[in-house]
C-alpha cells in the first residue's frame, strides 16, 4: 500500500498553521475586551466588535466573489475547438497528443474492413492474384506502412480477420480468391447467350458445301446452316421453351438436370431479392453441367434435319458410306417409326417428328417444298444406302 507522505504532511501544516493563525488574531481583540469590562468601560467593546462584524463580513464577500469567479472560468474552459495545438500547450503534452492521435489513426486502420491478402501472402509466401484496390485502400491510399504485422495495434489474423467475410446480396466478397468484386447480375443475363452458343456450335458440317467441292460426307468447315437453324434460339424463344427444344434434340441429359437449372435461373434473374455467393455458386455449378452434358448432337437427328430438308428444296446429296451406322437410317419413311422403335434408331426418328413439327414457317413454306418424286427419289436413295 502507498501511503501519501506529502499529503499528510501538507494537510498537518496547514491546519496547525491556520489554527495559530486564529489564536493570534484572537489574543488582541479578546484583550482589549478583557480590559474595557474591567475598567467599566462599555464604549470600547461595542466599537471593537463593530469593527470585527465588518471585517468578518467583508472577508466573506471576497472569499465568495472568488469562488464564483473560479467556477466561472472553469465552465467556460469547453470551447469550439481543443486546444491542441503547437505553443497552445507545452511541448510534452504536445508530444503525448501527437503519440494518441496516431495511435488512434492505426486502430482505425486496423479496424476498418480491408482486403487482407497481400498480408496473407507475406505470411505464406504464397502470390496471390491482382485485383483491383478496395474502397478502404483508394480512400486511405496515403495512409500506409511498410510492414502492418510490424506496426500493427489490433492483432488480425489474415485467415480469419474479426469482421469476418464480408459480402453483400448480388456481389461477390471483394476478398474472394477467384471472383473477387463480381456483380453477379451481368454473369446471369448471359447464360442464355452462352447455352445458345455452346448448341450452335456443336453443329457438324455443311453436307452440301462438302460434295460440291468433292470432298466427303460432313467434312466441310463450315456449320450446317440447316443444322444451325435449329439449334439456334429464336427472338420470341424464352429460356424455358429454349431449353426444352434441346431436351427434345437430346442435348441436356438427364432433363432433370434443365428443370433444376432453370428453377435456379429464374429466381436469379426475376427475384427481387439479390442472389448470394453461395447461391451463385450454385447457380454456376448447374451451369457447368449443362454445358457438359451438351457434347455432341445425336448423328441420327442431324441425319434427318439434312435429307428432309434437302429433299423439300430438291437438292441432290450424296448418302454416307454403307458402312456409316446412319446411313441406316429412313427420315422420309414415316410408317417405319412403328418398327423402327425397338432399335437403336427410334430415339432419333422420335425426336425427328417433333423437331419438324417446331421448324420456323420459313422452312415450311410451300415455296420451299419440292414434288413428292423428288422425296421418294431421295428416299430410295437412303434405302440403297443401307
Amino acid at each position: 500500500i502507498r501511503i501519501p507522505f506529502f499529503r499528510i504532511f501538507y494537510s498537518t501544516t496547514y491546519t496547525i498553521l491556520f489554527v495559530i493563525l486564529i489564536i493570534l488574531l484572537a489574543v488582541s481583540p479578546g484583550e482589549i475586551v478583557y480590559q474595557c469590562i474591567k475598567g467599566k468601560s462599555l464604549q470600547e467593546p461595542i466599537v471593537i466588535g463593530g469593527v470585527y462584524v465588518v471585517t468578518a463580513i467583508i472577508a466573506i464577500f471576497v472569499y465568495a466573489s472568488r469562488l464564483y469567479t473560479s467556477r466561472s472560468v472553469l465552465s467556460a474552459i469547453p470551447k469550439t475547438y481543443i486546444p491542441i495545438e503547437p505553443g497552445e500547450v507545452g511541448k510534452s503534452v504536445r508530444r503525448m497528443i501527437v503519440n494518441a492521435l496516431e495511435r488512434s489513426q492505426l486502430v482505425a486502420w486496423d479496424a476498418r474492413p480491408r482486403d487482407v491478402r497481400p498480408e496473407q501472402q507475406q505470411q505464406t509466401g504464397k502470390k496471390l492474384p491482382q485485383h483491383r484496390p478496395g474502397t478502404a485502400e483508394r480512400t486511405l491510399s496515403n495512409f500506409k506502412r511498410k510492414s502492418h504485422l510490424r506496426d500493427t495495434v489490433i492483432p488480425v489474423t489474415p485467415s480469419a480477420p474479426p469482421w469476418g467475410n464480408v459480402e453483400h446480396p448480388g456481389w461477390s466478397s471483394p476478398a474472394s480468391d477467384d471472383l473477387p468484386d463480381l456483380q453477379f447480375s451481368t454473369v446471369i443475363s448471359e447464360l442464355p447467350n452462352l447455352i445458345e452458343a455452346k448448341a450452335v456450335s456443336l453443329a457438324p458440317g455443311d453436307t452440301d458445301a462438302g460434295s460440291i467441292n468433292g470432298g466427303n460426307f460432313g467434312d466441310s468447315p463450315f456449320p450446317d446452316p440447316r443444322v444451325v437453324a435449329i439449334l439456334q434460339r429464336s427472338a420470341a424463344m424464352d429460356l424455358r421453351g429454349y431449353l426444352s427444344h434441346l431436351s427434345e434434340l437430346g442435348l441436356i441429359e438427364p432433363p432433370t438436370l434443365g428443370a433444376q437449372f432453370l428453377a435456379s435461373y429464374e429466381y436469379a434473374r426475376f427475384s427481387s431479392e439479390s442472389l448470394t455467393e453461395r447461391e451463385f455458386r450454385a447457380l454456376m455449378d448447374l451451369f457447368t453441367e449443362i454445358l457438359a452434358c451438351m457434347s455432341n448432337v445425336d448423328p441420327q437427328i442431324v441425319l434427318g434435319i439434312q435429307f428432309k430438308l434437302s429433299a423439300e428444296r430438291g437438292l441432290n446429296i450424296t448418302p454416307p458410306d454403307t458402312g456409316s451406322p446412319i446411313g441406316s437410317v429412313r427420315p422420309s419413311a414415316t410408317p417405319s417409326l412403328a418398327s423402327s422403335r425397338e432399335n437403336g434408331s427410334a430415339q432419333g426418328s422420335v425426336r425427328y417428328t417433333r423437331m419438324t413439327r417446331s421448324m420456323s414457317p420459313r422452312e415450311q413454306s410451300p415455296k420451299s417444298t419440292a414434288p413428292q418424286d423428288q422425296q421418294s427419289e431421295a428416299s430410295s436413295m437412303v434405302s440403297t444406302g443401307s
